[in-house]
């Protein structure tokens, strides 16, 4: 794993982290929430991963994440997601 850019946010309480990990395939979301905790040292609900990018043919993934310092700080900047809509019964 090489870091990229990791920036202080101390307006919305987080670290805005940039780096890189290698692998055979695209780690995909959860993965990364997992790699990042542990290469930060944080829990895992803090952890907002934003893109995962990589150019084609490369094994280098490049992962755009924010590390928020409380969840009340992570649930005030971070989207909701959205709820399921309920099925109409006919």
């Amino acid at each position: 794993m090489k870091i990229i850019s990791d920036k202080k946010n101390e307006l919305l309480g987080r670290r805005e982290i940039l780096f890189a990990v290698e692998g055979k395939s695209n780690p995909g979301f959860a993965q990364a929430v997992s790699i990042a905790a542990k290469e930060f040292e944080t829990d895992e609900g803090l952890i907002a991963i934003k893109s995962i990018k990589s150019s084609f043919g490369s094994n280098e993934f490049i992962i755009e994440a924010f590390a928020y310092n409380t969840s009340e700080g992570k649930m005030r900047s971070e989207p909701k997601p959205k709820e399921k809509k309920k099925e109409a019964v006919a």
